[in-house]
């Protein structure tokens, strides 16, 4: 099996391609061949647009086995069924999503100033002395925090 490249664009309405599911505002992915090249973005435009947007995305945002779909928004992002078979952590999905309680949630965060990428990352935040939540990917000067509920708004 060989690699497959994919490319996104969310410059415009290309002629191929398929809407991202996630959210609209993410715009279109393509198999195989690049968009026009007046739609196609580089990687980090493009990680700078869905981190401001607040979707994480694999290993460089989620914390595999520690971190929870609904942490991460998967349950408005169409990341989680609610009436397919069986996988893995389905009955704590399911039962988080019956329960209605979820403890924390990844949003988009404005920084002071512009931070390396991979910066002593994950950052715990604090408020006072306590922790309110950790910021886990950082594109200059936005970035993606999991945040306690509690601390939000």
């Amino acid at each position: 099996v060989s690699d497959v490249p994919i490319f996104a664009s969310f410059k415009g309405t290309p002629p191929t391609g398929y809407q991202d599911p996630r959210l609209s505002l993410l715009g279109s992915r393509h198999i195989g061949s690049p968009p026009p090249e007046s739609l196609s973005v580089p990687r980090e435009e493009y990680d700078r647009h869905r981190v401001a947007l607040g979707v994480s995305e694999g290993s460089r945002d989620i914390t595999a086995a520690k971190d929870f779909p609904f942490e991460h928004n998967l349950d408005f992002l169409n990341g989680v069924s609610f009436s397919k078979g069986c996988y893995i952590g389905q009955e704590l999905t399911a039962r988080t999503h019956h329960v209605g309680e979820t403890r924390k949630r990844v949003v988009p965060v404005s920084l002071s100033h512009n931070m390396e990428s991979e910066q002593n990352l994950p950052l715990k935040l604090m408020l006072g002395n306590r922790t309110a939540g950790k910021l886990i990917s950082v594109y200059d000067d936005i970035g993606l925090a999991i945040i306690r509920l509690p601390y939000i708004g």
